[in-house]
C-alpha cells in the first residue's frame, strides 16, 4: 500500500527513479539483441528492475548496484579492463552524469550501449562534444515512447505508471555504425493509467 508520505515524495533523495518492467520489455520485443551477450546493467536498483526483465529473456545479466543507502558501488570507478557486450541501464540524470555514464558505458561495452533517458539529453554543447561527435561509438537508434512516462522511485507489479512530463526514449550506441542515427516508436499507451490510479 502507498502512504500518504508517499504519494507527496515525487523527488528522493538518491534520484533513484526506477524502471518498469514494462518500459525494458517493450524495447525487447522491438530491437535485436543477440541472446549470447554479456550483458552489465551498471547502475541496477536493489530491485534490479531492469537486469530482472532481461534474465528472465533469457540473456546473462551482471549487475552493478549503484550508490544507494549503505551501498557505495560507483560505476564510474569500475575496472575498465572487465568488458560486456552490451551495457544496458537507466543511469543518473543530469548533464555531466550523462556524459560521465555514457562515456564510461562505451569503454565497458564492445558492441552496444542501451539507455533510457529523456529527450532533453539531445540538447547542450558538452553533450555535442563529448556523446554525439563520437563516430566510434555512435548513436544508431532511438525509440521513442509514445506517449510520456512518469518514473517514481517505486514500481508497480504490473508495470503501469502514469504519464509524466519527461519524453523518454531508448537510445542505442553501437560499435561500428558509421550511418544516421534512426528513430523508431513504441507504443506505450496500454501501460498508462491516471495519477489517482498509480498511487493506489
Amino acid at each position: 500500500m502507498i502512504t500518504q508520505q508517499k504519494k507527496k515524495c515525487f523527488r528522493n533523495k538518491d534520484d533513484n527513479y526506477l524502471t518498469p518492467h514494462t518500459l525494458t520489455q517493450l524495447l525487447l520485443d522491438n530491437i535485436s539483441l543477440d541472446k549470447g551477450y554479456s550483458v552489465l546493467e551498471p547502475c541496477s536498483s536493489v530491485e534490479k528492475c531492469i537486469a530482472n526483465v532481461l534474465e528472465t529473456a533469457g540473456y546473462n545479466v551482471t549487475t552493478n548496484i549503484y550508490i544507494r543507502d549503505d551501498l557505495t558501488t560507483n560505476f564510474l570507478d569500475w575496472d575498465e579492463t572487465k568488458k560486456f557486450d552490451v551495457c544496458f541501464s537507466n543511469t543518473p540524470y543530469g548533464d555531466k552524469n550523462i556524459i560521465a555514464f555514457v562515456s564510461k558505458m562505451k569503454k565497458i561495452a564492445t558492441k552496444k550501449v542501451i539507455a533510457l533517458y529523456p529527450l532533453s539529453i539531445l540538447h547542450g554543447n558538452n553533450k555535442l562534444k563529448h556523446i554525439w561527435n563520437d563516430k566510434e561509438f555512435a548513436l544508431k537508434q532511438v525509440y521513442l515512447l509514445v506517449r510520456p512516462a512518469w518514473l517514481a522511485d517505486f514500481v508497480r507489479e504490473d508495470g503501469k505508471y502514469s504519464s509524466g512530463m519527461n519524453h523518454y526514449a531508448w537510445f542505442v550506441w553501437e560499435k561500428g555504425y558509421n550511418g544516421k542515427p534512426m528513430i523508431e516508436w513504441l507504443d506505450n499507451s496500454m501501460h498508462l493509467i491516471s495519477r489517482k490510479t498509480f498511487f493506489s
